[in-house]
Formats: C-alpha cells, sequence, structure tokens
C-alpha cells in the first residue's frame, strides 16, 4: 500500500462512498479541510502553469506573438513545427492540445501575453537577443525522464557562451512569486529553531498543532483562546448579518449598482446564506470549538443546514460587516490568533538563533537547490533572479532583523536578511499567517501568505555570484 493508498484508506470513513467523490460538492469541501488546500483551484492553477510554462519555451525559441484573433484559431502543429530551437515538439503539442478549448478565452491569452514578457526579459538578459547563436536549444519540463528530475526547473535552457553553464534551470511564475506560498509550520520552525519535538514541519498544520498542545496536566495551553476567537467571528456575523438587507432595495433596483461591493451582490443573490444564518443554533455561539467549525460536513450536521461555512464567509464579505469587522471582530481575532502564536513562539523558540537554523530558513525560502543555481523569473519578468545552491548559501553566515507588526490583521513578521561579515543586506521577506480555506475564517489551518520579496541586487550577486 503506497501513502496515497494509506492516505485515502485513513480518511474513508468521512465520505459516503468510502472516499472523496470529486463530482460532489460537499466531498471536496472536506477534502480541503483535511488537506488545507483550495481543491475547486487546482485545475485552474494547473493550466495556467501548464500553458504559462511552454508558451515562455516557445517565446525563447523565436514563436512570434500572434493577435488574440489570431490565438483563438492557433494552429498548434504548425506553430511548434516553427521553432527549430524548441526541444520536446511531440510532448508540446500534446499537452496545447489538451487546453486548445481555452484559447478562446481572453484569461488565456493574458498568460500568454506574460509569457511573452517573461521570455523577452530572458532573451534581453542572457544575450540571446544580440547572440541568437548562443541559444542552442529550449524545452518545458514534463515531468518525465532525467529532464523531470529537477524539481525546481520549469524550462531548461541549452547555450554555448564561452565562460558561462551549459545548460541554465529556470523556475517561473505566473503572477506572484514562489516565496508566497510557503508551509508555515516548516517556515516558523526552521526560521525559529523551534525543536520538531515541540512543532512539526513540512505537510503538518501549524496552528492545528498549537491547538492539540497539552500542558503537564493534559490540559490543552491554547485551545480555549483559539475556540474563543470562533466564538467571537461567529457571534459578529450572527449579530449583524441583518444589516446586509439594508443594501437589498439597491440591489433589486440594479443588481449590477457600482454601490454595491462584490460580497454584498454574492450575499443578496442567494437568499439562502440568510435562511441559514437564520436557522443558525443561538446556543452554539458559547460552546463551539475551533475542532467542530472547520470540519464542514460535521458542522452541518451539527447545525441542521448545508454550506454553513460558506453562509458565514459570504456574510463576512459583504457590507456593512467589512467596514464593521476592523473595530468589532479583528481585535479578537488578534487576541486570538496573533497573541496565542506569540506566546507559542516565546515558550517554545530557540532565543538565539544560530547559523544552522537561519540557513535552513534560508534555503527553505529562497527554494534552493542542494547542488545548482538557477533562475527564477516572475511577475511579468519584473522578479528576475539566480537563486544561490546551498552550497553558496552554506558558505557565509549571516544576521536576520526582524519586525512583528503587531497590529495587523494577520500574524506578520518583516524580515531583512543581512550577510554577516559585511553587514550587507541580501533580501527581505516576510511571514504572512493568514486563514486561507475556501470557507472563510477558523476554517482551514494558516497558510503562509507572504506579500513581500525584495532582493538587494548588487549585494546578492556579490556575495553569491562574485
Amino acid at each position: 500500500m503506497d501513502v496515497l493508498d494509506k492516505f485515502l484508506h485513513s480518511v474513508a470513513y468521512k465520505f459516503p462512498k468510502g472516499y472523496p467523490d470529486m463530482n460532489n460538492e460537499q466531498d471536496i469541501l472536506m477534502l480541503e479541510s483535511i488537506l488545507g488546500i483550495d481543491l475547486l483551484d487546482e485545475a485552474a492553477t494547473s493550466l495556467t502553469e501548464t500553458l504559462h510554462e511552454i508558451f515562455v519555451a516557445m517565446f525563447i525559441a523565436g514563436h512570434d506573438q500572434l493577435s488574440f484573433d489570431d490565438f483563438k484559431e492557433m494552429d498548434i502543429k504548425k506553430e511548434i513545427d516553427k521553432l527549430s530551437k524548441l526541444l520536446e515538439k511531440s510532448q508540446t503539442i500534446k499537452s496545447l492540445n489538451q487546453f486548445k478549448g481555452k484559447f478562446s478565452d481572453s484569461k488565456t491569452y493574458q498568460i500568454y501575453e506574460d509569457a511573452k514578457k517573461i521570455a523577452d526579459k530572458i532573451n534581453q538578459n542572457l544575450g540571446y537577443i544580440t547572440n541568437n547563436s548562443s541559444l542552442i536549444g529550449i524545452e518545458r519540463i514534463f515531468g518525465t525522464g532525467e529532464t523531470g528530475s529537477k524539481i525546481k526547473a520549469d524550462i531548461r535552457i541549452y547555450q554555448k557562451i564561452e565562460g558561462f553553464k551549459d545548460k541554465i534551470d529556470v523556475s517561473l511564475k505566473y503572477g506572484k512569486g514562489q516565496f508566497n506560498s510557503l508551509s508555515a509550520a516548516e517556515l516558523i520552525g526552521s526560521f525559529y529553531n523551534i525543536p520538531e519535538s515541540n512543532l512539526k514541519r513540512l505537510g503538518s498544520g501549524f496552528l492545528t498543532q498549537i491547538y492539540a498542545m497539552q500542558n503537564e496536566k493534559g490540559a490543552k495551553k491554547y485551545a480555549e483562546r483559539i475556540n474563543d476567537g470562533v466564538r467571537d467571528y461567529l457571534k459578529f456575523v450572527i449579530n449583524n448579518y441583518e444589516k446586509i438587507e439594508d443594501y437589498r432595495k439597491t440591489y433589486d433596483e440594479d443588481p449590477n449598482s457600482s454601490k454595491l461591493s462584490s460580497g454584498t451582490k454574492a450575499y443578496l443573490g442567494d437568499p439562502s446564506y440568510k435562511e441559514t444564518l437564520d436557522k443558525f443554533p443561538k446556543e452554539l455561539l458559547n460552546n463551539i470549538t475551533y475542532d467542530q467549525y472547520k470540519k464542514s460536513k460535521a458542522l452541518d450536521k451539527l447545525v441542521g443546514e448545508k454550506d454553513v461555512q460558506r453562509a458565514f464567509r459570504k456574510a463576512f464579505g459583504a457590507q456593512p460587516l467589512t467596514t464593521l469587522s476592523k473595530k468589532e471582530y479583528l481585535p479578537t481575532k488578534r487576541a486570538a490568533i496573533n497573541d496565542t502564536i506569540d506566546d507559542f513562539l516565546e515558550e517554545f523558540k530557540v532565543k538565539d538563533k544560530d547559523q544552522n537554523s537561519i540557513k535552513d530558513a534560508i534555503k527553505y525560502v529562497l527554494g534552493s537547490d542542494p547542488e545548482d543555481s538557477y533562475l527564477y523569473v516572475g511577475e511579468s519578468g519584473n522578479k528576475f533572479q539566480f537563486i544561490p545552491s546551498q552550497k553558496r548559501i552554506d558558505a557565509h553566515e549571516y544576521e536576520i532583523d526582524e519586525e512583528v507588526k503587531s497590529d495587523s490583521a494577520n500574524y506578520e513578521v518583516d524580515i531583512i536578511v543581512k550577510d554577516k561579515k559585511t553587514g550587507l543586506p541580501l533580501f527581505e521577506f516576510d511571514i504572512l499567517l493568514r486563514f486561507a480555506g475556501g470557507g472563510g475564517q477558523y476554517t482551514s489551518d494558516v497558510s503562509q501568505k507572504g506579500s513581500k520579496f525584495k532582493v538587494y541586487e548588487d549585494n546578492f550577486n556579490k556575495i553569491y555570484f562574485s
């Protein structure tokens, strides 16, 4: 029995059919709750990443950009066959044909346009525009055979330039960079050098572990504060959701009115949300737990309604709750989550970070390969950086400046990494922990969704690549 079989066997009892039915929304929500990811977005993510990587490879190989009208009618085989420097042609054609039905979508064309910008940046910075003969070949890595064994690379460039490597692995990102979607447990654990006996790493929920921690007497240390946060969230919505009806007249007169936020329109457009909140048992407001609330199917059974989490999320995202939450809800969330995380770290983090823990955190944040440096390009080419190998990172020592933003709605820490010998700042990033599940507040574990990543390029290149 492999790992996937063991996992499915362990969770089978949670699903009516004995397995998760991916055509059943309730099964998907349950699986999302278990895994801590948004499965409804996974298909879109696969399309985006696959097409973006292939389009970048095509443009580097010399593909001429098509207008939107011509793009919609692209003869895939004809366009690929033109590109003498594009490798893996048959696999590329097969993959593009998989998504051909999406080529008439303007969002797919936006992916295509972004790929053109990134390819132009690569061609310019690596010198292929002025010396095209230096580019030998380009391939999108399809995850099979030897070329698919390098996890960090999405495309691979083969070149012939005196004094430079013959092969460059390139990691691509459409939209925000790779530094904003890390494991909270892995990042916090390595950055603060917390013993794994107190905090398991990759694949383990961060808040879930804090919630389950016990004191010497076997009682949970932090659970009641997190439970109080859940109850305050539910009370806030229940106490205020009827105020959304003040916008009903405007919605009925013009459902697309600019006076209404998208969240308000979504809530008012489906009467089932209000019906669910009307029937929510008031006695649960004082005794429901985080464990009970985050399990969507069990919660629905407890309440006797369907999609309870969604009803709360939709109300929370509507006017005037979006405004009221800043004063009436967020302070209690900070006490339940931010203060609890602070207390946990105060108890378990190693006060003086050693170089090994700092280096582990740097390697994880940068996504470094053990042996090879690679090129990372994202945000339409605005992020263009060679990422040092773990060997290069290990060759230096570091200092860390950190600032906790205690007034944030989420748990947030700004961090600057400096070279210890010279004092030069190398890069800065943020730890940003927030609820990221599709069900809204308290429906999942917190996820690392850092929004900041800045490289001090001259310093970075001087230390790692000079």
